[in-house]
């Protein structure tokens, strides 16, 4: 069953979170900084209102697919987590957040080290994980990863590089090099527009929100804005990835025995690795 395109104008709590709904937010708030900014991410998830049921609530990628939430989240575990875990694998996740993700790495991992540049995510996960001896968890400056060269097997971020503006995605892929052993691998879920739709971007931006409108609409198939995604598509992403001598061996947006799991807002998971 192919994904739909989630609704945008059910209610808040059940779709991403979107600046752009937040039009009577105060002047301090994610609104008035530009989206994808580390600024920007610092004030949207430095907030611990938006973490209910530790980032749960996000549902919006299992009903696009019409899946129950509990059985698509089994799926990104069964196909993008178990594949790469074992006891001897030294995991990296980027941006936690409140651990959704990390409780599947936590007890199938030789070492596993959080970092993300909300303290206040650090701390939640201190507080679940932290009495795990394996477990290291570290604050960075949203750009680089302040671990040693070569000393990672995996490298996994969800839900964060569609919320990255292209730099820093770039750097970060950097840091990714750096790291990853040789035979490394990563796995990241970012934003797929369609390559023809970013050269638009310069155009929409100028023309404020109708113009974010249009872009919406040609990007991700939705009339309203939606997702608060940064602009990136899975071939930009692949050649940006190869600028760093890293490999993204396949790039997926549908998965399961029927293709019945997926993303929303045209999203993709790229799975990649650094050569031995």
């Amino acid at each position: 069953m192919p994904c739909r395109q989630p609704h945008t104008d059910s209610d808040p709590g059940d779709r991403a979170p979107d600046a752009e709904a937040h039009e009577g937010s105060h002047n301090s708030g994610p609104r008035a900084l530009t989206l994808g900014s580390i600024e920007w991410n610092r004030a949207m998830w430095g907030d611990p209102n938006r973490w209910e049921d530790q980032g749960n609530n996000w549902s919006f990628h299992a009903e696009s697919c019409g899946q129950p939430y509990v059985q698509w989240k089994a799926s990104v575990v069964a196909t993008f987590i178990a594949p790469f875990c074992g006891p001897g694998v030294d995991v990296l996740e980027l941006a936690p957040g409140h651990g959704r993700w990390t409780e599947y790495f936590v007890g199938n991992t030789a070492s596993l080290t959080l970092v993300d540049l909300n303290a206040s995510c650090i701390s939640v996960c201190e507080e679940r994980f932290g009495s795990r001896p394996e477990v290291r968890l570290i604050v960075n400056d949203g750009r680089s990863l302040p671990v040693p060269d070569a000393s990672v097997d995996l490298v996994w971020c969800f839900g964060t590089f569609v919320h990255l503006v292209p730099r820093d995605i770039d750097g970060y892929l950097g840091e990714f090099r750096r790291v990853l052993r040789p035979g490394g691998r990563f796995v990241v879920h970012h934003t797929g527009w369609p390559d023809a739709t970013l050269r638009l971007v310069p155009l929409t931006r100028r023309l404020g929100r109708p113009g974010r409108v249009l872009q919406h609409r040609l990007s991700q198939g939705l009339w309203r804005p939606g997702g608060d995604r940064v602009e990136m598509s899975a071939r930009r992403f692949a050649a940006m990835a190869g600028h760093h001598g890293l490999v993204v061996d396949r790039q997926v947006r549908t998965w399961g025995s029927n293709r019945q799991y997926g993303l929303a807002f045209n999203d993709v998971v790229s799975v990649g690795s650094s050569p031995g």
